[in-house]
């Protein structure tokens, strides 16, 4: 048997069912189904993966959320023809370049700042914090292939990290949720609300949109292992909505 296509093989270090999406995900991308071709049958899928029935029906799902295939009712499954920029789950928390590059583009920052500053009364409240605490605030736009498709500003209160500096040297395109876990802080849920906004003079400019064009902000506010009580990043996305698709799995 070919073992061209077979899921590869990281022990236990990447669950074996994220493994099997990125492979179908690579498949697609590298060409091998092209746009309108229909995907080999499940039985075929899981004999030339290598992997269970089980594992690639959850797979292919996956991938529908995220707009890559369709299915067609007694059909099958397909490449989507027309894929967006980029198509953004909300039922799991990976990072936006992350994101990017399952769709094959290359993932950017333009404008990264990383600074100390202060706690407003709105932001002290969303951290259960006094007034006037120091946090770490991170705001750069992230591109994909070179084209502004969201922006990005995010807070880690006073305590969180193990030194004032720990994210003083974030470079571009580094994610932010594996920093954090490198200083032993393992973001684990964050709840999440979708506002529906004008974008303005200065997210359009950054953006490339006009000042009245709707976008869609995502506010976050994340917690991590052993500190389910406060949190420990609040992030606020502002998503170019005529590029970015935010979707989420509803089932019954």
């Amino acid at each position: 048997m070919s073992t061209t296509w077979r899921v590869r093989e990281d022990g236990e270090l990447v669950p074996l069912a994220e493994r099997t999406v990125t492979r179908l995900r690579d498949l697609i991308r590298d060409g091998v189904w092209a746009p309108g071709d229909r995907l080999p049958s499940e039985p075929e899928l899981s004999r030339q993966l290598g992997v269970s029935r089980a594992t690639i029906r959850p797979a292919i799902a996956e991938l529908a959320a995220e707009l890559l295939v369709e299915r067609r009712r007694g059909v099958g499954t397909f490449v989507r023809r027309s894929v967006p920029v980029l198509s953004h789950g909300l039922e799991r928390l990976i990072g936006t370049a992350q994101s990017i590059e399952h769709l094959g583009m290359k993932a950017g920052d333009l404008d990264l700042v990383v600074e100390h500053v202060r706690t407003s009364v709105a932001l002290a409240d969303r951290f259960d914090v006094e007034v006037d605490v120091e946090v770490v605030h991170v705001a750069r736009t992230r591109t994909a292939d070179g084209r502004p498709v969201l922006h990005c500003e995010e807070w880690i209160p006073e305590g969180v990290l193990p030194s004032r500096t720990a994210v003083d040297d974030l470079h571009p395109g580094e994610s932010l949720y594996g920093r954090l876990a490198s200083h032993g802080v393992f973001i684990t849920e964050a709840i999440a609300k979708v506002i529906a906004v004008r974008a303005g003079e200065v997210l359009g400019a950054r953006l490339w949109v006009d000042a009245d064009t709707p976008i869609v902000l995502l506010r976050q506010t994340h917690y991590a292992a052993g500190s389910a009580e406060r949190p420990v990043l609040l992030t606020e996305n502002f998503y170019n909505s005529e590029l970015i698709e935010l979707h989420a799995i509803r089932r019954r």
